[in-house]
């Protein structure tokens, strides 16, 4: 039973994945995790670097580079 729903859940990420990089495709958001950094900020507008990235539960140097494409397509403002 728990293998069947990890399987699950592992399908579920993967079809989300699929489906949002063709929503997106337009757009100036890339990938799902500068999506994610995006409604974070929105719910949290003042987090430090360190903050955020601990919100989305992601290692520091995969979180500041995120950061670092939101800021260079101007997504985002550092203050």
């Amino acid at each position: 039973m728990n293998t069947d729903i990890s399987t699950l859940l592992v399908f579920m990420y993967r079809y989300a994945v699929v489906y949002f990089k063709k929503a997106l495709k337009e757009g100036p958001i890339n990938t799902l995790d500068e999506f994610s950094f995006l409604i974070v900020l929105m719910t949290y507008p003042s987090l430090s670097k360190t903050e955020l990235v601990q919100k989305l539960i992601m290692e520091k140097t995969s979180g500041v580079e995120v950061i670092k494409r939101l800021l260079k397509n101007e997504l985002i403002e550092e203050i």
